[in-house]
Parts: C-alpha cells; structure tokens; sequence
C-alpha cells in the first residue's frame, strides 16, 4: 500500500496490521528492477489464531515444519558482525608496495577486480584498465583512489599499475577475504557433498585444484606447483576443510591410499571414489569379486539398481551391483561396500559400452544401489555449475594472463563471484513469479546503466552481499 495515498484504516479494522516498508524497487522490462524512491507499506493478517506466536515458537507446530526444512538456509550472523569486503580487504591485505606508490591502494583494486569480475569484463590488464577508466566518480569513489591535483577527480589505474598488484598480493588472503565476504549471503552449508576436480588455466599455464559443495558453491582451491600434480595439491585443500560428516567425491586420479587415510582419520568423512588404475592392485582384485549380470531393466533394491536418461539425442543406460566388502579384502582402507558401473551411452546411432569401479566407506544398509547412482551423478556438479561457468559465461579459457601468481588471484576472484552469482540467481528463481534469470542475464544487470551504476559501489560498501540478489 502506497502511505502517500492512503492511510491504511480499511485494513486496522478488518484486522490487518502493519509488517513494514518495502525497498523502494519496481520492476522493469528493460532492466529487471528499478528504484523509484516511494517505498511501500507491506499489511499482514493472521489467517490461523495466534499464527505470529506459533511462528515466533522455537520450534514450529508439526504441520509447519515441512515447510522450515525446505526452506533454504540463511547467515545467522548480525548486521554488526558482517563486515563490508572494503573493511575486509583493508584489514586482511597487507600493501605490499612502498608509500610513495599508494595512489592506487591494494584493497581498492582488489576491490575493482571482484567488480569487474562481477560484469565479466577482464581478460587482462588492459581490460581492467578498459573497465577502470569509464566508471562514474561515484564508483570510483569508494574505491580509495587519489584525486588528481588539477582536475580533482578520481583517478582510475591503468594496465602496467592492474598487472603489478595481481603479481604480488597474497591469493592466500585474498581467498579467506572471499570466502569470509560470502558466507552470510550463501547462509549454512547444508549441503553433505564436497566435489574435487583440477581445471588448468590455458595461457597460464597452471592448474587450479578447486573444491565445491553440491550446490555448486566455492570452498576453496590452490595452485598446483609445478613438477608434481593435483593429488598432493587436494590432500592441502581437503586439510583446510571441515569435513566431518562430509562426503568427498573425487575422480579416479584421488583414489589413492593416503587421501582416503586423511578423509577417513583425521576430520572424520567419508568418501565415494573411482577405480580406475589407482592403486595397481585394485582394478585387478574387484572384477573378480562380482558376478556378470545381464542389464535388466527391473533392478532395483538395495544390491542392485538401473537409470534411463534421454538428453539433447544422447541415451544413456547406467546399471550398478553393489557388494559389501572389507578392506583388508580389497587392500583400501575404510572400504566397506564396493560397487560395478555399467554404462551404455548411444550416440548417432551407435552404442559404446564403459564399466568402472567404485568404492565407499558405508554399507549396503546405509546406502542402497540407487543412492550409489544419484551420488556419481552428483559428482559431475562441478563440471556442470563451476566449470562450464568459468569457462563459457565468465571466458577464463581466454584470459589472456600468463603469470602464475596474477592468474590464480583472478581465477579466486572469479569463482568466488560466480558463487554469488549463482546464489541470487538461484533466489531469483524461486521468488514468485518465478524468473528465467541466469549468470549471464545477472553481468548485464550489473553493467545497465540505471540499476547498475547504484548496485556497483554498493556492492563495496554494504553491509550485507545481500545487495547482488536479482530481487532487490
């Protein structure tokens, strides 16, 4: 109800009574949303007797908690307690430079790559610089940049200052910045899954050992040095990782003695791991312990269980036997359920049949056949939500960065925006009416000259990540 028009005594008598104001925000078919400045008056009425004492309970009556449990999670923690990612640059960051070259200060330019990144627009120096340059005083203004003495505007960097910051800050710090700045909006991590997977930066050079939950949202990733690969590089990011009561899911190249040994005994998770080669012994001991079958399409139970899925002409048919196993028996610690994978995938026409090996710490009770194939499923998440992402809307194969340093602060940076990207996107979605919004539509909001230009050095300054939801 607009307060400007009417005074809301309709609603007093009819029982209705005043919940708040609204943002100021309308919507807007040639940007998403508009902010017009009149905010709303929002009216509520109990439909059920003493509803708001009920809903303000510790727990919610049982007819209301399935509606608690599908809600998503959201940060606990206070207006207070969040701090705003220019309070974290500044505080985390350290300037790394003489005080004679402060005219660009670290923790402002970190803070113009994650918007940059945020409209998808750096490839390189020259693009920040490109992307620096044009801004309103506005956006530059909360980045800490010096004025320039004649003209008393805010300068912007140019391409050798962008280059020179990316090779000398901390990308360790600079990922706990990340990471601290978007848990409040990503909330609790519900989610029981943690996915491992390596992705090399082409020009670069490099390789990124990256760690996701099942929603697809960044835990953290490290560089590979070079003479070694991922396998050591994951054992690190899994340490920096709370992974008890967690299922890590990881590719063939992780099935290795010592990294089930750390999942295992020290954080106390669980894993659910490929055999495929690794180690030497296995590939040769577990065909001997199942019994071929034929591919019945009635399998089903907990020893055994059979998927059909037809996508864009691609039929796939996926069968898995599940046998309870110990580990002295299969020579891999805390194996107590080994499975077989059989895999038909048609093409053009053409069938090509596969069959791989898995192995997991929980028993055939705890998890039948068909949890065995939603959990491989789940697996290519990363692939699907993390690097098809990086890839073809955020173009990390074509940036054009070589040093090994300025490479991974921009790949950290640029899952760490895709992560709460992926978060409004996905609020955007589900708030009635339901939105077709993508990564790709949320850069274009960002770079629309009306909507944008306010949300950009917000996202700087506010208290609360919160303002890059599509929503708002």
């Amino acid at each position: 109800m607009d307060p400007q028009l009417y005074q809301g005594t309709a609603y007093q008598v009819s029982g209705w009574s005043p919940l708040g104001r609204t943002a100021g925000w309308q919507r807007d078919a040639a940007d998403c949303y508009q902010k017009h400045g009149t905010p709303k008056q929002i009216w509520v009425r109990e439909l059920t007797p003493k509803a708001g004492v009920q809903l303000r309970a510790p727990q919610l009556p049982a007819a209301w908690a399935g509606v608690e449990a599908a809600t998503p999670p959201h940060g606990s923690e206070s207006v207070g307690q969040i701090r705003s990612l220019m309070a974290l640059t500044r505080a985390e960051i350290q300037e790394f430079r003489r005080p004679q070259a402060l005219a660009y200060p670290v923790a402002g330019r970190g803070c113009l790559i994650v918007l940059a990144m945020a409209v998808g627009v750096v490839l390189g120096p020259a693009d920040l610089a490109q992307f620096a340059d044009p801004p309103s005083q506005a956006q530059l203004r909360p980045l800490g940049f010096r004025r320039d003495r004649r003209t008393g505007r805010q300068r912007s960097p140019k391409k050798t200052c962008c280059g020179r910051v990316w090779r000398g800050v901390a990308a360790v710090t600079l990922e706990r910045v990340l990471l601290v700045w978007q848990r409040p909006v990503l909330g609790p991590v519900p989610d029981e899954l943690v996915v491992v997977d390596g992705q090399k930066l082409r020009h670069a050079g490099v390789e990124i050992v990256n760690a996701t939950d099942g929603a697809g949202h960044y835990l953290g990733g490290l560089l590979t040095p070079d003479k070694t690969n991922e396998i050591p590089v994951a054992r690190q990011v899994l340490s920096r990782l709370e992974l008890t009561g967690k299922l890590v899911l990881a590719d063939a190249l992780h099935t290795q003695t010592e990294t089930a040994q750390q999942i295992l005994h020290e954080p106390g998770g669980d894993y659910l791991l490929t055999v495929q080669g690794n180690p030497p012994t296995l590939p040769a001991t577990l065909p001997s312990l199942f019994t071929p079958q034929a591919l019945s399409p009635s399998a089903h139970g907990a020893h055994a269980a059979i998927t059909r899925e037809h996508h864009r002409g691609r039929l796939e048919l996926r069968f898995l036997q599940c046998l309870a196993v110990t580990p002295s028996q299969v020579g891999f610690p805390g194996a107590r359920l080994a499975a077989r994978l059989e895999t038909h995938v048609k093409r053009s026409g053409k069938w090509a049949r596969e069959v791989g090996y898995l192995l997991r710490r929980r028993t055939r009770a705890q998890l039948p056949a068909a949890g065995w194939l939603r959990l491989k499923r789940k697996y290519w998440v990363i692939a699907s939500r993390l690097h098809h992402c990086l890839d073809i809307t955020l173009h990390e194969a074509l940036s054009r960065v070589r040093h090994p340093n300025a490479a991974l602060v921009l790949g950290l940076v640029r899952r760490g925006v895709r992560s709460l990207s992926k978060e409004a996107v996905r609020r955007a979605r589900q708030a009635p009416p339901k939105s077709k919004c993508n990564t790709k539509s949320f850069r274009q909001q960002l770079r629309s000259a009306r909507g944008g230009r306010e949300r950009l050095p917000a996202l700087l300054e506010a208290q609360h990540p919160a303002v890059m939801n599509l929503e708002n």
